[in-house]
Parts: structure tokens; C-alpha cells; sequence
């Protein structure tokens, strides 16, 4: 089998021998390039130059430790050659004594969860796959206008059609969040983690957000299928085109169900993406330098169901658009020594919106940067240029402070739509232990903040910086997240779409108290400013959670938890304060 590169799919192999300068020069140069994240890579890295996972401890002890603390997936296996198929069902029985999560009056309820679950891991010559689905129904004792079915799915996998040629990767997410925003990374399933007893924040069950009423939930999707050919030409270089579709939706909650595919719901958003790539990346023939020559046209058809949603400006009939990007682009780098690699880019982008609903962008894009390498297990790369119509920042960064501490860094600056931003990220991803979707190249966390913001329609210039430290001790975990985003409405976007900033500090700690019991906490506090409709001015929210963990056998455990969520702003009416008590149990079967 055709051995994986970072992002997932199949290596081209480095030429024995070669010196490793060579390595370091194609990983920066290919790796943390700053062009659009594709639904493919442009170009697959070797995999012995991959960004390395961070173990904080030396590898067999953080493993232990993690299996002991029982966050890889829950009770769920870890792959292997072969394949896994793990079945389970999870069951909750929540208090909580704001049902309908509003200001006032007040109202208690108990909300039964019922969760059935599928772990799937593959690991053959032809295919490689993770996968996990996790349908959530939600029944309540005296508020039964909000019983609901939800769903949580992420999964990546990748198909080998022809060795060494032929290729086909699929991505696939779906989540709930909430449409008026809550802090992120903990107010909604979107990209989280899957288990029901293996959430650390306020989203308490698998596929739903715990105590969350129906009438706040948006369900999102986004599947991606990616055929391309791929073929090395000895020491000269590598080619590669392929073919991508990617289909989305993002929609409130409307009746029972909300389907785990892109479609139903209300005040929703619904756009189809296919895209084309060509690439050549020269190999080993010319020593320290390398170029690399890309073309990418991506075509996009959306849709934007009539809406007078709170986060928006004003109310919008139904509309639909079009849009498309070309990108051609040429890259020269330099590996100085092992250490230091240089690199510059030049070419031309066009990027337009029908009917002004985002902001145009034809001209030449540029930027130089360089990539640091202080030791085997960090990489930095910093960049700065002409990109998507503005000068921006790039940066990139894994970093090993100790054996047993990690950071990580990103900043990037795109434009699109909420979904396309979605997209993006999913195109980055790639399944962690804990079965969640994290960034492939650096492990960070991906959409953050997208559970942090309010839900709207529009092509927006998102800026983002994510941040997160981590470091495992002998008994413990523990780790802080900052995201920082803000999302400007562009084109005529700008009249009816509202822009807004938002900041979320996370930090979660988890002890293990016995070899079979573990205790965890977290808190998350988000602050969103909006300069219109009716969530204008600064809304926070602050969550806080705690609970036990007991493991009774190697498929059988059981949890209680506490949370609690507080929220408000201007709008007196999204004001809310709510405690849950949730007792859970799951087994694997």
C-alpha cells in the first residue's frame, strides 16, 4: 500500500540517499505554502517529512496514559491494519432548569438522550478509512415540542484505485451548533468530538448539544469527494490533476428531524462546489531549490433561503449565485541549511461573485515567507503577501517546548461564505484519537469558531487566529485554546449580512484519580461584538463543566456531569442562565 502522506493521502517517495536538507526544503515549501486550502492537497509530501503528532510524552507512555484517561474515541478502538467496526449506545438522563434556554420565565425539564453509535477504522492495501456516525434523539419529560433527532458524523477515507496513480479521498462532517452563537469549541457538535461520556465542554451528548432547545440548533453538512491522479517522474519532479465535488448545507432545526445530508431544515444555506487542479513540483534534481507550478478553478453554486433571522441586518428573500476562483500560481524555495528555508510566490487570481453578493478580486497575488525548523519535532512558517484581494498574514506553527508540552499556531485570512469557510477546514482535516476533526498539519483545533458565531448567509472575509497549549504530566491533561475571528460581510453582502468579531479563551484539565475513574473539567468563556440586527453590541457567554468518568470494564462506562452556561448582551431577550446534571452510560458492543 501506497504509504499516507500528513494530509492523508499517498506519499511520493523521497529517493534513498538524498540529502536531508532536501526533506526539509520540500516540506517547507510544500506543506505550509499559503495558497487556499484545496479539497486536495496540490502536493503530497513525502511522509517522513510530515509535521510530527506531538507526542508529549515519549511515545508508548502517552499512549498509556491517553487509553487509561480513555480519550480515544470514547470506548472506541484505535485502527490497525484490518478493520474496526465498533458498534454503541449511549444513554443520558439530563436535569436541567431552563429548558428552553430564555431569559424568563424559567422552566425544568428531564431530557432522555438516546444515542446509538458506529465507530468505523480501515487500514488495507486499498483503503484507509475513519469514520464515526452518532444519531441523537432527545425526549422530554414535560416539554415535548422539543423532542428532536440530530446527528453527528465525521469521517475521512481514502481509495486506492491504482497503486501509485490513481486516487480517490472523501471528507465528510455534519454537526449542530447554535444559530445565535455560544462559545466556541463548546457550544455545538460541529467537528467535535463523538462519544457521549468523552465530551469535555458543554456539548454533553453525541450528535447534540446538551441542553440546548431545538429552536436554537443549526444542523450543518459537508461531504467532499476527491478523484486525482498522481505520478513521480524519477528525480525531475511530480505531477498531479484531479477533480473534486463538495455538497453543504447549513439549516435550522425544523420538526423531528434534522437529516444528517445537506438538505431540509429552514432559513438555510445550500452550495455545491467542484473544483480542478493541476500541479507540478520539481524533485531532487536540482538540489536546494525547488519550484512548484499550480493551477486551481473552483466553480460554486449557492442558495440562500428567505430569512429574517436575529443575526442578520435585515430580512432577505430567497436568492441563489454563482461564483468562481482561478488561481494560478509559481513558487521558488530555498533550503538555506536543515534549519531555514525561503521561499517566495507569484501569480494571478480572479475571484467573482454574481450579482455583487461578494466582493470581486482580479489581479496578481505574491508573498514571501520562511519556514523554521528549531528541532526534529517543531516547524514554524510565517509568510506575508497578496492574497484573495487584501495583504495578509500567514502563520503556521507546531512547536515542542518539552518532551512533554506542545503549541500550536495558525492565522489565516480567506474569503467566502460561512459554508465555503466550512469547506476549508474540512478540507485540512483529518480524524485525532479523540475522533474529532483537528488540523492535519499541526493538530490544532478546526471550527472553533464556527460554534462561536451566529449563523448567516453572505460572503464574509474571515480573519482567524487559533491558538492552543498542551502538555501531559503523569496523571493529567491539560490544555488552553484561544480563538480570535472576526467575519466582514463584503459586496452586497455588507446590507444584509452583519460582520462581527468574536474572542474565546478554553481551558480543560483531566485527571485520573484511579486507573478506572477520571475526572474532568473545563470552562469557555466567548465574547462576540456585532454591528447589527438584533444581536448589535457585545454578547459573552461563560460555560463551565465538571464530571467523573468510571470505566467498569473494557466496554462499559458510566459518567456525571455538571454545566452550566451563562450568556448576555444587549438583547435582553437571548439572556440566559441554565444548570444541567447529566448521568450517562455506554456500552460497546
Amino acid at each position: 500500500m501506497a504509504e499516507r502522506s500528513s494530509r492523508g493521502y499517498p506519499a511520493v517517495a523521497v529517493t534513498p540517499g538524498r540529502a536531508p536538507i532536501l526533506r526539509n526544503a520540500t516540506f517547507a515549501w510544500l506543506v505550509f505554502g499559503i495558497a487556499p486550502a484545496a479539497a486536495f492537497p496540490l502536493f503530497d509530501p513525502a511522509g517522513d517529512t510530515a509535521v510530527p503528532k506531538g507526542t508529549e510524552l515519549a511515545g508508548p507512555d502517552a499512549r498509556d496514559l491517553r487509553q487509561q484517561l480513555q480519550l480515544a474515541n470514547g470506548l472506541a478502538g484505535t485502527g490497525g491494519p484490518g478493520w474496526t467496526i465498533l458498534p454503541r449506545l449511549e444513554l443520558q438522563q439530563m436535569f436541567t432548569d431552563n429548558v428552553l434556554q430564555v431569559n424568563r420565565p424559567r422552566r425544568w425539564d428531564l431530557i432522555t438522550y438516546v444515542s446509538p453509535g458506529l465507530s468505523i477504522s480501515g487500514e488495507t492495501q486499498r483503503v484507509t478509512m475513519r469514520f464515526d456516525y452518532s444519531p441523537t434523539i432527545a425526549m422530554y419529560a414535560r416539554t415535548s415540542s422539543q423532542n428532536a433527532l440530530s446527528h453527528q458524523l465525521n469521517g475521512t477515507g481514502l481509495i486506492t484505485v491504482i497503486p501509485n496513480l490513481a486516487f480517490v479521498d472523501v471528507r465528510a462532517i455534519a454537526g449542530v451548533q447554535n444559530r445565535n452563537g455560544l462559545a466556541g469549541g463548546a457550544g455545538g457538535g460541529l467537528g467535535g468530538t463523538t462519544g457521549a461520556l468523552n465530551a469535555g465542554t458543554f456539548n454533553g451528548t453525541a450528535g447534540a448539544a446538551a441542553g440546548q432547545t431545538r429552536n436554537s440548533l443549526t444542523q450543518t453538512s459537508s461531504f467532499g469527494v476527491s478523484p486525482y491522479l498522481m505520478n513521480k517522474f524519477g528525480d525531475y519532479g511530480t505531477g498531479k490533476i484531479g477533480y473534486s465535488v463538495n455538497y453543504a448545507r447549513s439549516a435550522n432545526a425544523s420538526g423531528f428531524t434534522s437529516l444528517p445530508f445537506p438538505s431540509g431544515g429552514t432559513n438555510g444555506q445550500t452550495m455545491v462546489t467542484t473544483e480542478q487542479i493541476a500541479n507540478f513540483v520539481t524533485g531532487d534534481i536540482f538540489g536546494a531549490i525547488q519550484n512548484t507550478t499550480d493551477v486551481q478553478m473552483t466553480q460554486s453554486n449557492g442558495s440562500s433561503d428567505g430569512t429574517n433571522a436575529l443575526g442578520l441586518t435585515t430580512a432577505i428573500a430567497n436568492r441563489t449565485f454563482t461564483s468562481s476562483r482561478q488561481t494560478v500560481t509559481n513558487k521558488t524555495s530555498y533550503a538555506i541549511d536543515r534549519t531555514f528555508t525561503v521561499f517566495g510566490t507569484i501569480g494571478q487570481q480572479n475571484i467573482n461573485y454574481s450579482g455583487g453578493q461578494g466582493q470581486n478580486v482580479n489581479g496578481l497575488t505574491w508573498d514571501i515567507g520562511a519556514t523554521v525548523t528549531p528541532n526534529a519535532e517543531s516547524k514554524i512558517t510565517l509568510s506575508y503577501g497578496k492574497k484573495e484581494g487584501a495583504l495578509s498574514l500567514s502563520a503556521d506553527a507546531f512547536y515542542t517546548l518539552t518532551p512533554r508540552t506542545t503549541t500550536t499556531l495558525n492565522y489565516s485570512e480567506t474569503l467566502g461564505t460561512q459554508l465555503e469557510n466550512v469547506r476549508r477546514q474540512l478540507d485540512t482535516a483529518k480524524v485525532s484519537g479523540t475522533g474529532a476533526l483537528v488540523d492535519t498539519q499541526n493538530n490544532a483545533t478546526l471550527f472553533a469558531n464556527n460554534s462561536a458565531g451566529f449563523v448567516q448567509p453572505g460572503v464574509f472575509r474571515f480573519k482567524t487566529l487559533n491558538m492552543n497549549l498542551a502538555t501531559t504530566l503523569d496523571r493529567d491533561l491539560i490544555s488552553a485554546t484561544v480563538v480570535l475571528s472576526s467575519q466582514t460581510a463584503t459586496g452586497g453582502s455588507a446590507a444584509t449580512s452583519t460582520s462581527s468579531d468574536t474572542r474565546t479563551l478554553s481551558l480543560q484539565w483531566t485527571h485520573q484519580l484511579e486507573p478506572t475513574l477520571t475526572w474532568s473539567t473545563s470552562a469557555s468563556h466567548s465574547q462576540i461584538v456585532s454591528n447589527g440586527g438584533a444581536l448589535a453590541g457585545t454578547t459573552t457567554t461563560t460555560i463551565a463543566s465538571t464530571g467523573l468518568q468510571q470505566s467498569f470494564s473494557d466496554t462499559l462506562s458510566g459518567s456525571l456531569r455538571y454545566s452550566f452556561i451563562k450568556r448576555s448582551g444587549a438583547n435582553q431577550l437571548l439572556n440566559l442562565t441554565q444548570n444541567m446534571i447529566i448521568l450517562g452510560i455506554s456500552k460497546q458492543f
